[in-house]
């Protein structure tokens, strides 16, 4: 391959690559319905203490992390992400929707759905398929919040704790 043919292609991947990370937004809590996380984008909690990030990065697999993002003082400490909490159930009562989860190189998205349910889906498999889920539908209005105290919670319209991962 000559070395123009190269160049070229390693620009196109650059490009792509380039594209993904323009694309990745990072947001303030709370999140509401009809709000979506698309991969590489993450909610930050409102004093910078924590954030949840949707990440996939080409290298590792696609999963949700809460992690602490400052050490500053008043701010919570968490650290989970759905990669190593088997098949994304375990804390916070999150159920896993499949046998098969189909991590990796796959398409997928995270909806805080209007009905109140967090869900993240792949979007690979027609119609896309739920993944993951917190199970708080049926509570419209419901927002998920991501706390500097370090916690992930699901709130009510009404401010009535639903769902939370600690």
């Amino acid at each position: 391959m000559s070395i123009r043919k190269q160049l070229t292609i390693c620009l196109a991947v650059l490009a792509v690559v380039l594209q993904l990370r323009v694309h990745a937004t990072t947001r303030y809590a709370p999140f509401y319905g009809g709000e979506v996380l698309n991969q590489g984008d993450a909610l930050r909690s409102n004093n910078d203490c924590t954030e949840l990030r949707f990440t996939y990065d080409g290298a590792y697999y696609n999963r949700l992390e809460f992690r602490s993002i400052s050490d500053n003082p008043g701010c919570g400490y968490s650290n989970w992400d759905s990669y190593n909490d088997y098949e994304w159930q375990g804390r916070g009562n999150g159920i896993h929707e499949g046998q098969l989860e189909p991590r990796g190189y796959r398409a997928a998205q995270a909806v805080m759905q209007n009905d109140g349910n967090f869900v993240i889906y792949d979007l690979e498999q027609s119609p896309a398929a739920p993944l993951w889920a917190t199970h708080t539908d049926g509570n419209g209005g419901a927002y998920l919040n991501v706390q500097g105290d370090g916690n992930l919670v699901i709130y009510s319209a009404s401010n009535a704790v639903l769902w939370s991962l600690y």
